[in-house]
């Protein structure tokens, strides 16, 4: 599996204003997708399953551009075996 108890994941800064950085430190190469969900359910669509290398890894997480609305939101990772790690997020304007 990709996400290994490994593998590290961390959002900064967290809480953030707009954006924030999703960065993946990873055992293994890697798929993966991303979703946000929030407290009600609504769930976005981060990014599509995308190919990662072993190491470090950035991504950007636009809130405002993905329509996302202020409040605290679960980051959703998950690799192609369907193993994911969650991570609260919260965003404000």
């Amino acid at each position: 599996t990709a996400i290994t108890n490994e593998s590290a994941f961390e959002i900064s800064p967290n809480p953030s204003i707009q954006s924030a950085q999703l960065k993946l430190s990873l055992q293994k190469p890697a798929r993966l997708s991303g979703k946000a969900t929030n407290a009600l359910g609504q769930s976005v669509i981060l990014w599509e399953a995308t190919s990662f290398e072993v190491g470090e890894q950035t991504i950007t997480l636009n809130g405002l551009q993905k329509g996302l609305s202020p409040g605290l939101w679960y980051i959703h990772i998950v690799d192609a075996a369907g193993n994911s790690r969650v991570l609260p997020w919260v965003l404000m304007l």
